[in-house]
């Protein structure tokens, strides 16, 4: 869940401000750490329910909260009020609705939507042919409606073909937000192919966005049934079992989702949340850390992220945590320090642009170059004795650490240790 002034925020940066073309949104994802799924082209955010999906030429944001409709309202319209990458105060127009579930949908719409966009219909071999092709293949989800319906209406598909272009059609209608169209498609799907494992699973989805989580668990138990080794059966039913209150059921199908996918970021990022409700913070914090490498690739400098609002978490770290990090970070990095902000991406880091100070969001970590020292200071409720000794024993490798105990505020210890 979000709040309304976050939704405004995210509204007006990642589509607002990069009206009308939206050329900067993939950027500005980025930035805040959105995963692009690589089939449709949607952006999410791994750890907050929200997505961004580019349609037809308008910007949608679909997103989960519990605040006030009204305020939810108020903040996107706020979010309109920003001047867009061209310098103009944007004759831009918002269609906002609320969803089942709490969850709420905003379309920016440009009026450019159907600039350079192919017709269908010109009666050529060249449009026969794309009838019967894979009409998966356009870059957005209203352009694959447009394509699978040319398909259907064509006259041409066998009934597996059919089924197929009904799947692909009602996947598209899921990603605008149009579960109800969705539904049919997918249920059309199944009547033409029985078989056919992935319309189960998606009018899973398409059952489980509007609100039906009971008809979305059946066909999510017999998409598994009929394909037992694709990941997505695994992956929507844990996240089901997750919504219903069932963490045992979801880490289960989690578990086996990773198993078979073990790049599969999200499922990282939805196994963390339960590590970290279980009170199991180490193996949450492992499992953040795996899927923010999964979706930025190799850390590099350069996708280390920065914000001018850069703070540490709250979570207190093990004496296991802070020797990994200062080992990693810092003192493999010495004496000249030049890979620190390669590693510090690699962690999950984000450097305030003010101060150069790398925090780290979740637990309660910053690190940063003083005097050409490398600092780390951090939060533990473990014994001093034990992580004095396993971050003072680093230095063995050539480096001379300098271990301090710091202030204890609020019941939490914190500590200070420094290479140089």
């Amino acid at each position: 869940m979000i709040s309304a002034e976050r939704a405004g925020q995210m509204f007006g940066e990642l589509c607002v401000q990069h009206a009308p073309t939206f050329a900067g949104t993939e950027g500005t994802a980025a930035g805040y750490g959105f995963v692009q799924y690589t089939v449709y082209g949607n952006y999410f955010h791994p750890r907050e329910n929200l997505s961004v999906a580019l349609v037809d030429g308008d910007c949608a944001m679909t997103f989960a909260s519990s605040d006030d409709p009204l305020d939810i309202e108020a903040a996107l319209i706020d979010g309109l009020s920003l001047v867009t990458e061209e310098g103009q105060a944007a004759n831009l127009s918002a269609d906002f609705r609320r969803r089942p579930m709490s969850h709420f949908r905003a379309t920016l719409s440009t009026g450019q939507g159907q600039a350079g966009a192919s017709q269908p219909g010109s009666g050529s071999g060249a449009d026969h042919a794309a009838s019967r092709s894979d009409c998966a293949s356009p870059p957005t989800p209203a352009l694959r409606v447009r394509a699978c319906t040319q398909a259907i209406e064509s006259g041409t598909l066998g009934t597996q073909e059919l089924a197929n272009a009904y799947n692909l059609r009602g996947v598209a209608h899921v990603a605008m937000g149009e579960s109800r169209q969705a539904i049919e498609d997918l249920t059309e799907a199944i009547r033409l192919n029985p078989q056919l494992a992935r319309a189960y699973l998606n009018r899973g989805a398409a059952y489980f966005y509007t609100g039906q989580r009971q008809l979305a668990l059946a066909d999510l138990d017999e998409a598994i049934r009929l394909d037992p080794r694709a990941d997505a059966g695994y992956f929507n039913r844990g996240s089901l079992y997750l919504e219903l209150g069932d963490p045992d059921r979801a880490l289960d199908d989690l578990n086996e989702a990773i198993r078979l996918r073990p790049d599969h970021d999200r499922a990282y990022v939805m196994r963390a949340n339960i590590f970290t409700a279980l009170g199991e913070f180490d193996r949450a914090e492992q499992d953040h850390v795996t899927a923010e490498r999964l979706a930025r690739g190799p850390a590099t400098a350069a996708s280390l992220r920065r914000s001018p609002d850069a703070a540490p978490g709250s979570r207190p770290i093990t004496v296991a945590r802070a020797e990994e990090i200062f080992a990693d970070v810092c003192v493999r990095q010495a004496p000249s320090f030049d890979g620190i902000e390669a590693q510090a991406a690699s962690y999950g880091f984000v450097q305030h642009t003010t101060y150069g100070t790398f925090y780290h969001p979740r637990q309660n970590l910053s690190v940063k170059l003083v005097r050409g020292e490398c600092s780390m200071v951090f939060a533990s409720n473990d014994d001093p004795g034990a992580l004095e000794q396993a971050l003072t024993s680093l230095g063995s490798q050539g480096a001379s650490i300098q271990f301090e105990q710091g202030q204890y505020v609020d019941g939490t210890q914190y500590y200070n240790v420094r290479v140089g």
